[in-house]
């Protein structure tokens, strides 16, 4: 029985177990559009896939042991939380590679419910995951990048009990691999990332890989039909209702403060991205998600926060869709890597939400290497993200690829920004020991102490290392290690090790005046195109539009 004197928690709408009647017609109408166009004959296929799996996933899930749709919200957290819990004592048992954050949801909106969440992770600060997760089946079937649970108290239905009851709200994107930045995943590894051999696979969607941050969206729905979104970055998310609460949730505990540096503004660009929507566009987009209960992943492409692809012709940050996920630990077969992606791409299109560009192409294991070199041979974008499809039209797969020159300039980017942070590292010690030394010298000139003799002693003592040849040297060696994954042609390899030495002693020349030094190391790792665009300009140098394979 419910404690009277404490705070109710949020009442939410149960899910529903089929779209609504506006939703459903939205779709129809939809899948009729392509039935018109013989050309796209193709996507209608993989749409009404994507239609079924949907549907398949709200009847499993929404309803109960009988086939019953749930009558609260509270019947529905009961009849899945025995798993969730159970999942987060699974994360725990994880130990160091695992990472598990409370949180606690502080918008006004939620009022003094006792409601909290919990973000678990693969993988402790910042270090990489990637070796969890191939050592891991539990990490690659169970841990996406972006798994958050809220947590409730007792129910009325524990008859007493205290017992805290676990559902997912945001369930990200399934680790994928294939191309990293210094190296190809061996072809075991990267098939246990598979649900089938490679060989199974009949379609691919390809998705162009943006170069930005993962951002995810959920929403729930309160019994006033008031929305209610799940928002955040990868691995800190958190809960409001309008973009008047974002910072009250994430800074109201000045302790927590810190922890929401990236989900803050990831979160406001996908809640102002909402609030732009016409209104139509707007309740369908909501009332999608949260019919489906499905999680929103996008890449937000921030112009103040620039990688290695220039951004500065975007004026806000701007949240481009690439894939929709299910929250739910056991997927059905067709399910099991992820829902066949058509249909999401579609729907949010139909809702006015930018998404990643796409497009299919039939497939031929024999004729893996073209896609592959297409990809790593194009021009000033990341890479592409390819799906891939069996003949029923489920995913087995997902594998991302990277173009040669985004791995060349991130090379060079990561070697600058250690040059760059040992350089003035160096700088600021020898400036330490020559204001010592001139001190000491002051005393001694009073006991006639030659000063031409303490400089002598100061650079004696002062450590001097090429840091630009030894840099140069770095960077030479780290392309001519992508060379041999990537079959780069010598040309290519050898003006991208040109340009990195140059670029190094650019920023050397330009930026050791005191004043400067502070603002180039920012630039060099939140604004990295514009100083390389400045430097290609200022030296006349350009890159390679095509990179010969």
């Amino acid at each position: 029985m419910t404690r009277s004197h404490e705070p109710k928690i949020l009442e939410l709408l149960p899910p529903q177990r089929q779209l609504s009647p506006a939703i459903a017609k939205s779709i129809e109408n939809l899948l009729d559009t392509l039935r018109q166009d013989p050309t796209k004959q193709h996507l209608l296929n993989n749409a009404n896939k994507g239609r079924a799996q949907i549907q398949a996933f709200m009847t499993k899930m929404h309803s109960d042991a009988n086939g019953v749709p749930f009558s609260t919200f509270d019947a529905f957290v009961k009849r899945h939380s025995e798993s969730w819990t159970n999942h987060v004592k699974d994360a725990e048992k994880m130990n160091d590679k695992a990472q598990i954050d409370k949180r606690k949801l502080l918008a006004p909106s939620l009022g003094q419910h006792k409601l909290s969440g919990i973000d678990i992770r693969v993988g402790k600060g910042r270090a990489p995951d990637d070796k969890v997760y191939q050592e891991s089946d539990y990490a690659r079937n169970h841990m996406p990048r972006g798994n958050f649970l809220l947590s409730y108290p007792s129910l009325a239905i524990d008859s007493g009990e205290v017992i805290v009851h676990y559902f997912p709200v945001i369930r990200g994107y399934p680790k994928f691999t294939g191309q990293e930045d210094d190296h190809h995943v061996k072809e075991n590894i990267a098939s246990e990332f598979f649900s089938k051999p490679i060989e199974k696979a009949k379609h691919v969607v390809v998705t162009r890989k943006e170069n930005g941050e993962a951002a995810h969206l959920a929403v729930l729905k309160t019994i006033q039909n008031e929305y209610i979104f799940a928002i955040g970055s990868k691995n800190t998310h958190f809960l409001v209702s309008n973009m008047e609460e974002i910072k009250v949730a994430c800074c109201q505990d000045i302790s927590e403060c810190r922890a929401y540096r990236a989900a803050l503004p990831l979160g406001t660009a996908i809640l102002q991205m909402i609030e732009n929507l016409a209104q139509e566009s707007r309740e369908m987009l909501c009332e999608f998600l949260w019919q489906t209960q499905t999680t929103a992943c996008f890449e937000v492409l921030c112009p103040s926060h620039q990688h290695v692809e220039p951004l500065d012709h975007l004026l806000t940050d701007t949240p481009l869709f690439y894939a929709l996920s299910f929250p739910d630990l056991e997927p059905s077969a067709g399910t099991k890597i992820a829902m066949n992606p058509v249909l999401p791409f579609l729907f949010m299109e139909l809702c006015e939400v930018q998404t990643v560009p796409f497009y299919m192409i039939d497939f031929d294991v024999a004729n893996r290497h073209i896609l592959t070199d297409s990809v790593r041979s194009a021009h000033g974008f990341e890479g592409v993200v390819n799906i891939f499809l069996d003949d029923e039209l489920n995913v087995i797969g997902i594998e991302k690829v990277k173009t040669n020159w985004y791995v060349c300039l991130r090379a060079i980017r990561e070697k600058a920004k250690t040059f760059w942070g040992k350089f003035c590292e160096e700088e600021k010690r020898k400036k330490e020991l020559i204001d010592k030394a001139a001190g000491d010298a002051s005393k001694r000139v009073e006991n006639h102490v030659s000063t031409s003799e303490e400089a002598k002693d100061v650079s004696d003592r002062v450590e001097k290392k090429d840091l630009l040849s030894e840099t140069a040297k770095n960077i030479s060696n780290r392309i001519r290690n992508i060379q041999r994954f990537t079959k780069m042609s010598d040309e290519m390899c050898h003006t991208f090790q040109r340009l990195g030495k140059e670029f190094i002693e650019y920023i050397h020349s330009n930026g050791v005046a005191e004043e400067r030094k502070i603002g180039l190391r920012h630039s060099l790792a939140d604004h990295f195109p514009i100083v390389w665009k400045k430097f290609l300009q200022d030296t006349g140098n350009r890159e390679a539009i095509k990179i010969l394979i």
